[in-house]
């Protein structure tokens, strides 16, 4: 049970890692207005959990660096911060 336990502690995280470098990333997410914030995800990741963000990235075509932007404004930056790293 204990090496289950280091298993998934440490894919969780590897998980924040590669949200923080942005590493190959293919979404890129702004939230907010004024104090925007520019979050470079994973589409694969967020896409199998969260349907929301699978509509939203169906929706959304590639510009030309090969990335998505998705625009959430009226988002504020601390509370996105929270349900992306949920």
């Amino acid at each position: 049970m204990k090496k289950e336990t280091q298993f998934y502690d440490r894919l969780s995280s590897d998980l924040t890692q590669l949200l923080e470098s942005g590493i190959n990333y293919d979404v890129s997410i702004e939230v907010g207005e004024e104090d925007a914030n520019i979050y470079k995800v994973h589409s694969i990741i967020l896409q199998s959990r969260s349907p929301y963000f699978k509509k939203k990235f169906d929706e959304i075509t590639f510009n030309d660096d090969h990335v998505k932007v998705l625009k959430l404004p009226n988002i504020p930056v601390k509370v996105f911060d929270v349900i992306i790293k949920q």
